[in-house]
Formats: C-alpha cells, sequence, structure tokens
C-alpha cells in the first residue's frame, strides 16, 4: 500500500515541460509483480483504497461558481500503472519519460476527438475512437515511485497496426457482415487505419505544439500503433498507449518519446497502408 499518492493531471494537447499540476492525494495499493511488459514500461495492477474525487470550482455561463469533477476513482474499479523499466539517470528524467508518453496520450486523443467530429458529419454508425484518460502518479512511501497511471482496458485486447509500418488484421470482423461482399461498405476495422492516415492529412493543414524548449511549432505528424479494444454496445474503440511520429523528430529527437521515429516512421505506416472505404469517403489524399 503506498498511503498518500500524489496525482497529477496529464498536460495539454502538445505542452512538453508544462507543471505538473496536482489534483490530490490518495491512498493506492499496486501489486507486487507486473502482469504485462511493453518495449519501455512494465504493468502493474493497481486500485484506490477509497473512492478519491478530485473537483475544481468553475464558473458557469452567467458567472456562478460550480464544482467541476476533475478525477474520480472508486475502490472497485480496475486501474493500471506504468513504470519505466530501464534505468534511471534522476527523477528529472523518468518524469520527462512520462511526460513524453502523457502528452502523446492526450494528443492522440484530442485528434480522435476531431477524427469523431469529421467521421459523424458523414452520418452512418461509424464508430468513435476514445483514448484513456492518463495521469501522473508519485509516491514516497514506502517506496519512492514515478508512475504513469490509466483504467484498465476492458476485455478483447486487439492491436490493429504497429509503429514499424505493419498492418494487423482484427481476428474477427468487427462491424456487421462477414466482409465477403460490399467491398466499398465501411466497416469497423477500417476505423483504426483510417485514423493514422487521417491525422497525417489533418496535420497538413496544420497542428500547432510546443517542443520541449517551449518553442512554437508546426508539423506533420501520425499516430500508429493504434491498440486497446472495442466495446460494441457503445460502438466504440476504447485506445492506448499511441505512437506519435513527428516530423519534427528530426529537430527534437523522440519528441514524442523514444517511439517517435520521425520521417522515417511515416514513411513506413504509408508504405504499407491500403486505403479503405472510410479514407474515400473523407477525401483523403489516396496512398500511391
Amino acid at each position: 500500500r503506498y498511503p498518500r499518492a500524489k496525482i497529477y493531471k496529464a498536460p495539454p494537447p502538445g505542452e512538453f515541460g508544462a507543471p505538473n499540476e496536482l489534483l490530490g492525494e490518495a491512498d493506492i495499493e499496486i501489486a507486487d509483480g507486473a502482469f504485462g511488459h511493453g518495449g519501455e514500461r512494465n504493468v502493474f495492477a493497481m486500485r484506490f483504497v477509497t473512492r478519491t474525487t478530485f473537483t475544481k470550482v468553475t464558473a458557469d455561463s452567467r458567472g456562478r461558481q460550480q464544482r467541476e469533477v476533475e478525477f474520480e476513482a472508486k475502490p472497485g474499479e480496475q486501474w493500471v500503472v506504468k513504470e519505466d523499466k530501464h534505468a534511471r539517470v534522476n527523477d528529472s528524467f523518468e518524469i520527462e519519460t512520462h511526460d513524453k508518453s502523457l502528452v502523446c496520450q492526450v494528443t492522440a486523443g484530442n485528434l480522435a476527438q476531431n477524427f469523431n467530429a469529421a467521421t459523424a458529419q458523414l452520418g452512418g454508425d461509424i464508430p468513435r475512437l476514445k483514448y484513456l484518460e492518463a495521469f501522473l502518479i508519485t509516491t514516497e512511501i514506502p517506496s519512492k515511485r514515478i508512475l504513469f497511471t490509466e483504467r484498465r482496458l476492458e476485455a478483447g485486447f486487439q492491436k490493429w497496426n504497429t509503429n514499424n509500418g505493419i498492418v494487423l488484421r482484427a481476428e474477427r470482423p468487427l462491424g456487421s457482415g462477414d466482409g465477403s461482399s460490399d467491398e466499398g461498405r465501411i466497416r469497423t476495422e477500417h476505423v483504426p487505419q483510417a485514423f493514422s492516415h487521417w491525422t497525417l492529412a489533418d496535420n497538413e493543414n496544420g497542428v500547432d505544439y510546443e517542443d520541449s524548449d517551449g518553442r512554437a511549432r508546426r508539423g506533420r505528424l501520425l499516430v500508429c500503433d493504434i491498440q486497446g479494444c472495442y466495446a460494441a454496445t457503445r460502438r466504440e474503440l476504447v485506445l492506448n498507449d499511441p505512437v506519435i511520429h513527428s516530423q519534427s523528430g528530426e529537430i527534437e529527437a523522440n519528441m514524442f518519446g523514444l517511439t517517435d521515429h520521425g520521417s522515417r516512421g511515416i514513411m513506413l505506416f504509408m508504405k504499407s497502408h491500403v486505403c479503405n472505404p472510410l479514407c474515400a469517403v473523407l477525401g483523403l489524399p489516396p496512398n500511391t
């Protein structure tokens, strides 16, 4: 058990090096052994000991004060914490590593919201994308740890593409129909691939962000390594652990973390990407 763990809000999209905003403190329990191992981090089960709610005071359109919930967790909910598996140089280095992961996930989530708005205009029943909300946790007792945390994904984990250009097929068609006919029909498994393509095309119109030195930049980004689960009842793909390749990586190496491979990562994705019907109706440039 870790008493009085500090919970910090993720930085805004694209804002590296922003001060970590403390939401509050809570008692948490973390499993002794990791149940998952990624390329950069080990994953542990975690839970909040008691119901935890953090609020802030805001004003409505008439200037009246009201409380807005910024964070809420219940004891029965399953959470995970992710800890850097590499040797730590110092606390600042580890915070920077998690900061890049937090900014990456928040930026991908913001792009997913914009993508949902674009697909909603098409009509039909195209599934929405949602990235899990992530936070930073630090502990002091019984040991000092710096952790990335988010809710645990629901069952049915799948990966649709990777960070090195590999496109994966779902184990079964996620949309209605078995895909044996009506090739022009938009199916659920088209959505993750079209989203990755769309992030690159959308950024050609300009996505502003700041590098770790606070300098304003505008560059092309591509979100990939699309993974998570499909909540069929909500028609929603719930995602986590994105990779963002940024062309600014040539100037600011690994801007979005060690998996940001810059123009090479973008090239590898586009080399293997085959446009699908959703790419076409979104008006994305054909990938030839």
